[in-house]
């Protein structure tokens, strides 16, 4: 998983999107996975201040990090999501918007109600151009 990762922070789409693909097809295949070794590593991404590539590729990995999480960790994702909406880089926030409707589709009710109706409305009020 971490070269993946790795290739996952390139500034080149078409590489990115791979990485991402493949991270999301090694986790279907081995689930166990997702909690010790796919989590952390969207949580190095989605913090990585110096390039936002890196944090585009954490949102492209969240829905399938949270559906196979451990449910001590799917609090974390949802923090994780809240924080990229809110990301000073445009592009970031695009992605995140962009995957809420796949976020959406693996959370519980309740939790779509507490932490994610907010974002949604945040990103709705948006009225920037790249978002």
């Amino acid at each position: 998983i971490a070269p993946l990762e790795h290739l996952a922070t390139q500034e080149e789409t078409v590489i990115r999107d791979q990485a991402i693909t493949s991270l999301c097809s090694v986790v279907e295949r081995r689930p166990a996975l997702a909690p010790e070794y796919l989590v952390p590593a969207l949580h190095r991404l989605a913090t990585k201040p110096d390039f936002f590539t890196a944090r585009v590729s954490a949102c492209a990995l969240l829905p399938t990090a949270y559906r196979f999480a451990a449910d001590d960790q799917k609090a974390g994702l949802r923090k994780a999501y809240t924080t990229l909406c809110a990301d000073d880089t445009p592009m970031v926030r695009r992605a995140a918007a962009h995957k809420m409707k796949d976020l959406i589709g693996v959370c519980d009710k309740q939790d779509i109600l507490t932490d994610l109706i907010n974002v949604y409305r945040q990103l709705s009020q948006e009225d920037t151009q790249d978002t």
